[in-house]
């Protein structure tokens, strides 16, 4: 078809009404909205990817796949899925959000997918390297910014194979743990790994990985979470973590 006959065929499907000539005004309303709607995705996917690292590294439950099966099996029990779903939607909608612009005509679709993938997982490595996540834990177990306290800190936790919680009492046999009210009795065997130089202090949080039966929980590895929350946070004292 000519470029004159396709003139006059949208010339007459603008009369009749069937085309409608949009204002500069809402077409650029429209790009503004949707531009907003695009960083606001990519935003949220960086935030989504560094609480799944700020996770890895509050509970150093990479350590815990190579401790067999329990150990895996404790990996994907605690493993912070909603994050990683998060993360893979928000990247997904971001690029839908992207094919409403003209450049993304204009470059390669892989580049494009590339580079919705790339920057919220340099954005969320690079977040979590920039101390805010620390701050925030400090200022969350000092009281403050208590719509937080869900994502940040060591959380009282009980599963088949993992438990974390508060210690009450502590022999070279067994360690007494408090899980949100519930007494959980972890037994030490020949076989339990425990760091060097690790120590069990009442009112410290510990981390188990074993096996749950009842209120027994049988471990194979025992860690001190406090102290590595310490070793995180630069701090040399523990503050009384009771009252956090």
């Amino acid at each position: 078809m000519k470029k004159d006959d396709i003139a006059k065929l949208v010339a007459q499907k603008i009369k009749k009404g069937d085309v409608k000539i949009r204002s500069k005004f809402s077409v650029l309303a429209e790009k503004l909205g949707v531009g907003s709607a695009l960083l606001f995705a990519i935003l949220l996917a960086i935030i989504a990817i560094d609480l799944l690292l700020y996770w890895l590294d509050v509970t150093n439950n990479l350590a815990s796949l190579s401790f067999g099966n329990n150990g895996i099996l404790a990996f994907l029990e605690s493993f912070p899925y909603i994050p990683l779903i998060a993360s893979i939607v928000l990247i997904i909608l971001a690029e839908i959000l992207l094919k409403r612009f003209d450049i993304s005509y204009r470059a390669p679709l892989l580049v494009g997918i590339g580079l919705l993938i790339a920057i919220p997982l340099v954005g969320g490595v690079v977040m979590k390297h920039s101390g805010v996540n620390e701050a925030i834990e400090r200022r969350v177990e000092e009281g403050h910014m208590p719509p937080l306290k869900p994502f940040f800190g060591n959380k009282p936790v009980v599963r088949d194979h993992a438990i974390v919680g508060i210690i009450k009492n502590s022999t070279s046999e067994n360690i007494g743990v408090d899980v949100e009210g519930s007494d959980i009795n972890i037994i030490i065997s020949d076989k339990t790994h425990i760091p060097p130089r690790a120590t069990f202090i009442v009112g410290q949080w510990i981390r188990a990985i074993g096996k749950l039966n009842g209120s027994i929980f049988y471990a194979d590895v025992i860690e001190n979470l406090s102290s590595h929350r310490d070793e995180r946070l630069n701090f040399n004292q523990l503050p009384n973590v009771m009252n956090n």
